[in-house]
């Protein structure tokens, strides 16, 4: 029997990013994946037009019942406001989930904010505390962290608080800080690991979606987090040089 994967995000008219990004890649890992929309992001791939929220009872009824299919992991993506975390904090730990990969997207591509309200404090308090991997890139992690980042030592720095609120492992990606490769840093309890990949010039839309579905999708199987971390990138870069996108 397939696992199952549960995306919980917004979802992306352009099809590049968001549950449908999330989609291709549960199906790439050989997965099932299932979705619980929390908006809608009219957009091309270079711009967003506009966000169409959905009322909370809503997303609380589909979420109940994506849950009720005993799914094998969880992948957070755009949120929006606090209370769509709150519901999500509850749901999953009401359903034991262990296996939730937590992305937390605040802006789009183009600079479009995809999270209205206290985000610091919604992703410590609600979804940090749930998350067995928490995937900020490194602009993410300097809001939440409330620290700047311009190198390594500045992320170790913010990972720490991560792990400290509650996440079992910390992925914080590199792509948004300047330098000749796009390095990943992964942390956990007793663990410092670096993923290297080059830095691949362009415009590319929804490669963070990916890569933490696709991480979500190869914890789902079995694989180890560092294994799940190794496998997704090596894709995604390789899709990135071919500048393709991911194909269910």
């Amino acid at each position: 029997m397939k696992k199952l994967a549960i995306t919980i995000a917004g979802s992306d008219s352009s099809g590049g990013a968001g549950l449908e990004a999330d989609l291709k890649s549960f199906s790439y890992v050989g997965i099932d994946g299932i979705s619980v929309a929390t908006t809608f992001v009219i957009q091309t791939p270079d711009k967003v037009i506009s966000i169409k929220e959905l009322p909370i009872d809503c997303v609380e009824e589909h979420l109940k019942q994506a849950i009720s299919m005993r799914p094998d992991v969880v992948k957070v993506g755009v949120i929006y406001k606090e209370e769509i975390a709150r519901c999500v904090a509850d749901l999953v730990i009401d359903a034991g989930i262990e296996k939730v990969v937590v992305d937390p997207i605040f802006k789009a591509s183009d600079g479009t904010l995809l999270f209205k309200g206290n985000y610091q404090k919604t992703y410590l308090h609600y979804l940090a505390p749930i998350s067995y991997l928490f995937t900020p890139n490194a602009e993410e992690a300097s809001l939440l962290a409330g620290t700047e980042i311009k190198n390594e030592e500045d992320i170790k720095i913010a990972s720490q608080k991560f792990i400290e609120a509650g996440s079992s492992y910390v992925l914080i990606k590199g792509g948004h800080i300047k330098g000749n490769d796009s390095t990943d840093y992964l942390r956990g309890k007793d663990l410092w690991r670096k993923f290297y990949a080059p830095r691949i010039e362009g415009k590319f839309h929804g490669t963070g979606c990916a890569l933490s579905s696709l991480i979500a999708g190869y914890l789902a199987i079995g694989y180890s987090i560092e294994e799940a971390i190794e496998r997704s990138k090596r894709i995604l870069v390789g899709m990135m040089l071919k500048g393709r996108t991911l194909k269910g």
